[in-house]
């Protein structure tokens, strides 16, 4: 891969399972003003974010897909990496992601899947077959799994977030 490829990172899970908590303490804020400047973090001073976030409350994925397409050409010309969080949903209902899959596979990104197996509100994990679904809609992208059962646990939460922040860190700095 160039040096110069901007990078998407999605981070994936089941609806509700905290992935928009997850981008918060990445970036350690609750807003996100997505066709503003992009956002730096303390842990990779030189890198530049843009985040896209939505919620699963009301979740439209056209919605989310037009926000995505918006934000990435009004940013394209700038050395930012994006990131936005995905529901795994493949129901055909309103939540179904296969558009956005879509989209991702053509964007001509370096686009990194990041996995949070385990949901933050439920005792529950993402199921064997949504993951293998998923994984024959990435085309590509790289999916990276967090196993670590996170539970209502900030403690098990916060480890889960350093580790997702290192694979980004490992990313960003390689080549």
């Amino acid at each position: 891969m160039h040096r110069n490829l901007q990078k998407f990172f999605v981070i994936v899970g089941s609806p509700f399972s905290g992935k928009s908590r997850t981008i918060q303490e990445l970036f350690r804020r609750t807003n996100f003003f997505p066709f503003k400047q992009p956002i730096r973090v303390a842990w990779e001073k030189k890198e530049r974010f843009i985040v896209i976030n939505s919620s699963d409350t009301n979740f439209r994925a056209i919605d989310h897909l037009h926000k995505i397409k918006s934000v990435v050409n009004s940013h394209i010309s700038c050395q930012v990496s994006f990131v936005t969080p995905l529901s795994i949903c493949f129901d055909e209902s309103r939540r179904d992601i296969r558009d956005i899959m879509i989209y991702l596979n053509h964007l001509g990104m370096e686009t990194h899947y990041l996995i949070l197996a385990s949901s933050w509100r439920e005792k529950k994990i993402i199921e064997q077959q949504d993951i293998k679904m998923f994984n024959q809609f990435i085309g590509l992208g790289t999916s990276h799994m967090f196993d670590r059962l996170v539970t209502m646990s900030e403690l098990r939460f916060r480890e889960r977030r350093d580790e997702v922040i290192g694979i980004i860190r490992k990313i960003l700095n390689k080549g």
